[in-house]
């Protein structure tokens, strides 16, 4: 496992001890701010609408800058002279890292496997987009070869996409060989079905229109 993942991984904890002398630097702090909110913004509409980076290693650092903004806050109100806030800050704040990062921390460095490693399998251009399917190989502290199947298109600007489906593979597939099946439907909507050992397991597609 190379340096860079191990950095990377070590970041969580490396921002959160970083954002303690941040937190307390006064000058540009409305500039600060707004830098904060529009980070927030983009990755509260980016969840919502299941819109990413094309490259995976751009979203994990996106998301680290994510946890630096609530680290940054975290800290302030521990600094708080109301002592309620204070261990109610720690409490909450070391709650909601662990129940994010448990198995980030359980696991180690392999865990950015689920990201770092993910795979282009099956590549279908239609209606002015591509649309493609990745694998991303899931290591857990208890199933170490779990891992999902996602069906994204291309947005524009090009380097971000939008994650129109996903599928878990399921017990007895984890080591099977996938096929892919893509198809237009009547309705001009992207559909593709994933064949296991010659079973059809799913079909991954666009949504309905209302």
């Amino acid at each position: 496992m190379n340096m860079l993942m191990r950095f990377v991984w070590l970041l969580p904890f490396v921002i959160i001890f970083a954002s303690f002398f941040t937190s307390r630097i006064v000058s540009y702090r409305f500039t600060r701010y707004l830098i904060y909110f529009f980070i927030l913004f983009l990755a509260f509409i980016s969840d919502l609408q299941s819109i990413s980076f094309r490259y995976d290693k751009i979203d994990i650092l996106f998301y680290r800058a994510v946890l630096f903004v609530f680290a940054d806050f975290f800290w302030r109100i521990v600094r708080n002279r109301k002592m309620y806030l204070r261990i109610g800050g720690i409490i909450i704040g070391i709650a909601l890292f662990l129940w994010n990062y448990y198995e980030w921390i359980i696991v180690g460095p392999a865990y950015l496997n689920r990201l770092w490693n993910s795979q282009c399998v099956s590549v279908c251009k239609a209606k002015g987009r591509e649309y493609y399917l990745k694998i991303r190989r899931q290591v857990y502290w208890k199933d170490s070869l779990a891992h999902n199947i996602l069906l994204f298109k291309t947005l524009n600007p090009p380097i971000l996409e939008q994650r129109i489906d996903k599928f878990h593979v399921p017990k007895g597939y984890e080591r099977s060989n996938f096929s892919f099946v893509w198809d237009t439907t009547t309705s001009n909507m992207i559909s593709v079905q994933i064949v296991g050992d010659n079973d059809t397991l799913w079909t991954l597609g666009e949504p309905l229109p209302r």
